[in-house]
């Protein structure tokens, strides 16, 4: 039972880890897409593809905060079920 609640933690750090990684990349692709708005001599092939790689970058945020929030709502559920088992 131990192994389990460890392997647990573990995929649970993973997926923390993804998630944040998922939140920086975003963050950094929209930086550099308002980067690229800004200049009036860029291209609008490298706009698009910024914009693009936003676009990819917020839906990967958006699915990895979801699989969050699954992952937390069953630890809640198993962490529920066994209470009553240590009582």
């Amino acid at each position: 039972m131990l192994a389990a609640v460890k392997e647990a933690i573990d995929k649970r750090q993973q997926l923390r880890k993804a998630y944040f990684m998922a939140v920086s990349d975003r963050e950094a692709k929209a930086a550099s897409w308002e980067k690229l708005k800004g200049i009036a001599t860029t291209k609008e092939e490298k706009l698009q593809a910024a914009q693009d790689a936003f676009e990819a970058a917020e839906t990967l945020e958006k699915d990895s905060a979801t699989l969050f929030q699954e992952v937390r709502r069953r630890r809640r559920g198993s962490i529920a079920r066994l209470a009553p088992a240590r009582s």
